[in-house]
């Protein structure tokens, strides 16, 4: 198909902020981790034996979490997501050398296999008691052993300047090269798309936001009503 589809880049809040915010953070671990040693080892000189337990435990605690973010930032770097790129052939997550760490091509998107009508879905991100209002795309993919498997496509992965504009771009993406697919109209509501341009659409975030503020708003002054009246 020799369709002109421009590709469109992540556009990132912070991109040297949040890694030396990373580095602060381990240097305080680090710093809060010799401390405990000290004391540690004070405590097992001097101190009872329930004092050389809690700082045991808190050493093992701030060392295994700054061992884990060392490990991320240095081992990890390279399967870290630092770009989302859309294009003509689907979404790429990139790594900071925009080498693709994985990516979902239009090609091997699948009707959905739980027999609904909808193939590409909103999904809150929590499940049952833990479901929320922020919500994740969500996709059918057909794997190599063909089967057909449900997946997320995680755009909150890193802070994007664009996120809902890249939403609408890959969307826009799917109605093009793969129009026999679709999209569950609440998708556009709830990412803030116009549907028929599928842009971003700051007036329907506003509207949205709203309503949840009331929402919460009212649900606060009923639990409050209840406790006074009950108490």
């Amino acid at each position: 198909m020799n369709e002109t589809f421009p590709e469109m880049k992540s556009e990132i809040y912070g991109d040297r902020l949040f890694p030396l915010l990373r580095w602060i953070i381990i240097i305080i671990l680090t710093g809060a981790g010799v401390g405990l040693l000290v004391g540690l080892i004070t405590a097992m000189i001097t101190g009872p034996v329930s004092s050389i337990i809690i700082f045991f435990f808190l050493f093992i605690i701030t060392g295994s979490l700054t061992g884990f973010l060392i490990y991320e930032t240095v081992g990890l770097k390279d399967q870290r997501i630092y770009n989302i790129l859309v294009n003509d052939k689907g979404i790429s997550f990139l790594n900071r050398e925009d080498t693709t760490i994985f990516e979902i091509k239009y090609e091997d998107l699948a009707f959905n296999a739980e027999g609904y009508k909808q193939d590409i879905l909103s999904v809150s991100s929590g499940i049952g008691k833990s479901s929320s209002f922020k919500m994740n795309l969500c996709v059918f993919i057909k794997g190599k052993d063909q089967k057909i498997r449900k997946r997320f496509v995680n755009f909150n992965s890193i802070p994007l300047k664009n996120k809902y504009a890249l939403m609408g771009h890959f969307l826009k993406g799917v109605r093009l090269f793969r129009p026999e697919l679709n999209i569950d109209p609440r998708v556009y509501r709830d990412f803030y798309l116009d549907e028929k341009s599928l842009r971003f659409d700051p007036e329907i975030r506003r509207k949205d936001f709203i309503i949840k503020a009331i929402s919460i708003t009212v649900a606060f002054l009923i639990l409050i009503l209840v406790f006074y009246y009950t108490g």
